[in-house]
């Protein structure tokens, strides 16, 4: 089945991560449509120049929301209001993905018949993970947005942890229902 998605991406003065960040998105192999909505939440750095430079040669359409009031999820909110992909995909300033990232996502989506999904989430070391890093899941890999259930579908809830937002699609009809982020200072009108 064929899916729209739209992959939702907050950034606050971090012009350089997300020049990667959008650098690896640009590399996705897809057969479903897709785009890319930035969310620059109020940065004073180069962020807009970052996105503009890379629209013209970027292979799906990227465009960028300014968000005046600051926190991740009004600047969530914000892309989600223009966006147009019938799937929300969630992800930070600085991650990088696997090519057929978009293609797994909706893989997920038709086997699962579900509402959202999430997966895994690994740290880029630039050097050895510090010793005290655990090697196995823990509130510490909360801490640092690291998340590794295995490669066997699991329903979260019930001691799996909830999908962590850098690596999260969820269904455009389910923000519809819920309203979109909790946020004291925007409200969603669909």
């Amino acid at each position: 089945m064929p899916y729209t998605f739209s992959i939702l991406v907050a950034t606050y003065n971090r012009a350089r991560c997300l020049h990667d960040t959008l650098q690896s998105l640009g590399n996705l192999k897809c057969d479903h449509r897709w785009e890319v909505v930035v969310a620059n939440n109020n940065s004073t750095d180069d962020t807009e120049a970052v996105v503009d430079a890379m629209k013209p040669t970027f292979p799906v359409p990227l465009r960028s929301v300014f968000v005046t009031a600051q926190g991740k999820a009004a600047a969530l909110n914000a892309a989600m209001q223009i966006a147009t992909g019938e799937i929300f995909v969630f992800t930070d300033d600085d991650a990088r993905f696997p090519d057929d990232w978009l293609l797994r996502i909706g893989i997920a989506f038709e086997a699962l018949k579900c509402d959202y999904v999430g997966g895994r989430v690994t740290p880029l070391w630039s050097a050895p993970p510090p010793k005290w890093f655990p090697a196995s899941p823990g509130q510490m890999w909360a801490v640092l947005a690291v998340m590794d259930h295995g490669d066997t579908v699991r329903e979260f809830g019930d001691g799996i942890g909830w999908p962590l937002g850098v690596n999260m699609a969820v269904q455009r009809s389910a923000f519809q229902i819920v309203g979109g982020w909790p946020c004291k200072i925007q409200k969603l009108e669909f």
